[in-house]
């Protein structure tokens, strides 16, 4: 089951995590830079086309904002937009003037290669990013490929390799089995590899919850060869009731976590709430009792 923690939506987005003064400090930054770019339209007759090409560019960021998903390259764009507006409203030069004049103060060729050189930029960004989630998709370690070159592969660029990264992991916690069979001390690489990879997502993109979940799904397969990586899942669990409290999803590491430390209540407790809510989604309701089994372990 695949869970998408990106509502596709900025102004949802927004206020899931930054509440609603989050909500409203935001659309007054939208404001305050359109009207910024419009005041530029109104008194700056010789830069006009400029200044429409801008806050158009801002307008349409926005609208397109509310139906894609938050990525970096975005924010890049946004920063940009942003800057532009906020500078404007200070000042280009030392002395701040209301005739500053673009075509007289730079060279309209130096301005078009600097914009065509800014666009590039992104679309490559963009492009860059597409092609390594693309790859790390199809990437199988039963054809060869180690988990330490995945590794490689995927940071090619850190800030870009937060979905490869997650590619990358539900593949380990794929073949986890048949690493441990093949080699039994794997077990602390492949747990140094899982935690440098958690600090990088964890400065990146610290509110992933795709990502928390499989790092939880590593240390719930780990936790059986090494009961003290318990207390790493726990941790990565506690994130997880944060990031969504009311997730099937969170529910099933509630009740993994509940079974490596053999807390019987909490078992049942989440056991429970488990088919409660796959009852509610009919594609899932196959697994609705795929954690019965586990009850022997309590009662033994």
């Amino acid at each position: 089951t695949e869970i998408m923690d990106d509502p596709h939506n900025s102004l949802i987005k927004i206020l899931v995590e930054n509440g609603l003064v989050g909500l409203l400090l935001s659309l007054i930054l939208y404001l305050f830079s359109i009207s910024i770019f419009l005041r530029n339209i109104k008194k700056d007759k010789k830069n006009q086309h400029f200044w429409l090409l801008l806050s158009s560019a801002l307008i349409f960021y926005f609208i397109s904002s509310l139906f894609t998903i938050s990525m970096l390259t975005n924010k890049l764009i946004l920063i940009f937009l942003l800057s532009l507006s906020f500078r404007s409203f200070m000042g280009f030069l030392p002395n701040i003037n209301n005739n500053f004049n673009l075509t007289k103060n730079f060279n309209q060729v130096t301005i078009f290669l600097y914009s065509i050189i800014g666009v590039s930029l992104l679309v490559f960004l963009n492009i860059s990013h597409l092609n390594m989630y693309d790859s790390s998709k199809k990437i199988n370690i039963d054809e060869g490929i180690t988990i330490y070159e995945y590794r490689d592969n995927v940071n090619q660029f850190k800030p870009l390799s937060s979905n490869p990264r997650i590619e990358m992991l539900k593949k380990l916690n794929l073949y986890f089995e048949t690493f441990m069979n093949d080699s039994p001390k794997e077990l602390n690489k492949l747990e140094k590899l899982v935690d440098d990879e958690y600090k990088i997502t964890s400065i990146t993109n610290p509110n992933d919850y795709w990502f928390n979940y499989v790092v939880a799904n590593f240390y719930w397969q780990a936790s059986k060869y090494n009961p003290d990586l318990s207390e790493k899942m726990i941790v990565i669990v506690r994130r997880l009731e944060l990031l969504g409290p009311n997730i099937h999803t969170t529910t099933e590491m509630q009740i993994k976590l509940a079974i490596i430390l053999k807390d019987s209540k909490n078992y049942q407790e989440y056991n429970l709430k488990w088919k409660s809510q796959l009852r509610d989604h009919g594609s899932y309701r196959d697994k609705i009792n795929i954690f019965d089994t586990y009850s022997e372990t309590f009662n033994n």
